[in-house]
Formats: C-alpha cells, sequence, structure tokens
C-alpha cells in the first residue's frame, strides 16, 4: 500500500530570473547562477528557477510565470506553486549575496509563529520581497491579487498578515545589481572573486 509521505516544511529555494535586463544591456540571469546556486544548495536541496528561459538550465528545475507582466508578484507565485516543500525561500537572480544563517533565522521564526511569509524590512518600515520565505497557504491571495491586476508584493504581504524583520536585524544580503557598473564595482569589492 503506497503511502502519501508528507510534504516537509522547508527545503525549496526560488531564484526569480525575470524583468527585461534593460539597464545591465544584455541578460543578466545567468551571469551570477552559480555563484548564488551554490550559496542556497548550503541550506536548501532542492533548487528551482523562475524563467521564461528554461533552455538556459541544465542543473535545476524550472518553471514560468503564469501570469505575464506582472512583475515579482507572477514569480513569487510560481516558486510559491512549484515549491517541493510547505515553504520556499526566494531570492533573485540579480542578488549574489546569501547568508545561510539568515536563512535558517527565517526558518526557526516561521515554526514558532506559523506565519504565511516571513521578510525583512527595508530602512523606511518598507517590505523586501527578497530572501523571504513564502508559504502555499499564500496561493489563494496571491491567485486573487494577480487575477484582479494587483502587482504589489508589499500589498499582498502586509494583507496576508506576514511577519516581518525588522531592518537592523537583517544582515546586509539585499544588494541587487542592475546596471553594469554596479556588477563591475561588486566583482571589485569582493575578496572571493580575485
Amino acid at each position: 500500500m503506497c503511502q502519501n509521505k508528507p510534504m516537509e516544511m522547508f527545503g525549496t529555494a526560488a531564484i526569480l530570473a525575470g524583468g527585461k535586463s534593460t539597464r545591465m544591456g544584455f541578460d543578466k540571469q545567468r551571469i551570477l547562477h552559480e555563484r548564488i546556486t551554490a550559496g542556497l544548495r548550503g541550506v536548501f536541496p532542492d533548487i528551482l528557477v523562475v524563467t521564461a528561459r528554461p533552455e538556459l538550465y541544465r542543473d535545476v528545475r524550472t518553471a514560468a510565470d503564469e501570469y505575464e507582466n506582472c512583475g515579482p508578484l507572477a514569480g513569487i507565485h510560481a516558486a510559491v506553486k512549484h515549491s517541493k516543500s510547505q515553504y520556499v525561500y526566494i531570492t533573485a537572480c540579480d542578488m549574489p549575496d546569501f547568508s545561510p544563517e539568515y536563512a535558517v533565522c527565517l526558518m526557526e521564526r516561521v515554526r514558532k509563529t506559523g506565519a504565511p511569509a516571513c521578510v525583512a524590512l527595508r530602512e523606511g518600515g518598507k517590505p523586501h520581497p527578497f530572501h523571504g520565505l513564502y508559504g502555499k497557504a499564500l496561493l489563494p491571495a496571491l491567485e486573487r491579487d494577480l487575477t484582479a491586476g494587483l502587482t504589489s508584493p508589499g500589498v499582498l504581504l502586509a494583507d496576508v498578515g506576514a511577519l516581518f524583520i525588522p531592518a537592523c536585524e537583517a544582515p546586509d544580503i539585499f544588494c541587487n545589481l542592475n546596471t553594469g557598473a554596479e556588477l563591475a564595482a561588486w566583482q571589485a569589492s569582493r575578496t572571493d572573486m580575485k
């Protein structure tokens, strides 16, 4: 007799690789892929890339947005829907930094509170949608917002009762690289890339 194995709570991390890369001048989704994937694999055994170009990826699972032109919220929806665990850790292809300790901290807080999502707040109190955990319980709210044309992760997170980590408690991992100059400056600042 076959028994369904219960879904584990954490195990999947997703990299959102959407966007048009207009400021970078070339498709940036692969430039940091190996670095980001290697970091995430230290904590999450299952890596998912949300992309419209699955042919670029051989070493990870891929999924595509179901809602076109809806920005990161559509990518968050795809990541949550295709996660193999109850919660998915979400980052972006242009965010080269990762803190395993911070990811574990988020998991511990979600375990204690049962929050449907857990993300950091930026200075000024606005939620940062990346380097956060999102649960399967968010799917109805995600689909409701996207169907209605609402695309703000911050509005969704406030609406569903997400757990917010104060900016002062979050590590400095939220840099994203949008231009060639930003990429070059980041590479020049890294001792591990010289």
